[in-house]
């Protein structure tokens, strides 16, 4: 499946560039906009509130474009009063007319939120899905940043169901799901190194016992140093569990 490419992510979310301007918009140039971080939106140039209402009697018309980028206003409150619920209304509307901004948006929405009448992190979870079913690649990232960083509630998958969508993401050029990924792959080393000494049993035990914040800034990196300081804490277990995997080592290379 070819993604659609994106341009930077802002802040470890995400940002959607809407490359036309008012002059060169055709018919729909009164919708024209940049979207950054997580939905914000920031005008191409000065919108006035009458291209505002044809934007919203466009969006009222069943017009998925429009129902988007009217919802970024309201978000905002670009040329219109601030409305956080009629944004959600709009992205809603334009996600379930099969819009893959929009669904992406709604989604980090429902994730991100501060009010918890509008947070949902499973239906964000199915959006997302929806959303990169279309080969949209700021979904890819967010999906698998929230499946890494244990955003979304359990729906049977490993966390690491994140890995795929990350690495498409990063094909498609998005510079931080490619950071990402380059922090994973340093928690991953560490975790190894844990694990060729104590064998897999006891690291996998020793990872559960490390708390870890939700949320991505930083994830990786204080996983390595929870470890590092679980390891250094406990020389005594760590020691004995080395012992005891190297015993059961030797024990299978006898029985081979």
């Amino acid at each position: 499946m070819n993604r659609k490419s994106n341009s930077s992510i802002n802040g470890g979310l995400f940002y959607l560039v809407i490359s036309c301007f008012l002059s060169g918009c055709g018919s729909d140039a009164y919708c024209s906009q940049q979207q950054v971080g997580g939905g914000a939106i920031v005008p191409q140039q000065a919108q006035t509130p009458e291209l505002t209402e044809q934007c919203r009697q466009k969006a009222d018309a069943g017009d998925p474009d429009a129902c988007f980028r009217y919802a970024n206003r309201l978000r905002k409150g670009f040329d219109c009063r601030q409305d956080m619920g009629a944004a959600m209304k709009y992205y809603e509307k334009a996600a379930n007319l099969g819009d893959p901004r929009a669904q992406n948006s709604l989604a980090v929405l429902l994730m991100e939120s501060g009010h918890a009448n509008f947070r949902d992190k499973a239906k964000a979870r199915e959006l997302l899905f929806k959303s990169r079913a279309q080969g949209y690649s700021l979904a890819d990232y967010n999906l698998g940043k929230y499946f890494l960083s244990g955003g979304f509630p359990s729906g049977g998958e490993s966390n690491l169901t994140g890995i795929l969508p990350l690495q498409d993401a990063a094909s498609s050029g998005i510079k931080e799901a490619k950071d990402y990924l380059r922090r994973f792959d340093v928690f991953c080393k560490s975790y190894k190194e844990l694990k060729e000494k104590v064998g897999p049993t006891k690291a996998s035990e020793i990872l559960n016992r490390v708390p870890l914040a939700e949320g991505e800034t930083g994830l990786f990196e204080k996983a390595v140093a929870s470890l590092e300081r679980y390891v250094a804490e406990h020389p005594s277990e760590i020691a004995a569990a080395e012992r005891a995997y190297a015993i059961e080592r030797d024990a299978t290379e006898s029985n081979g």
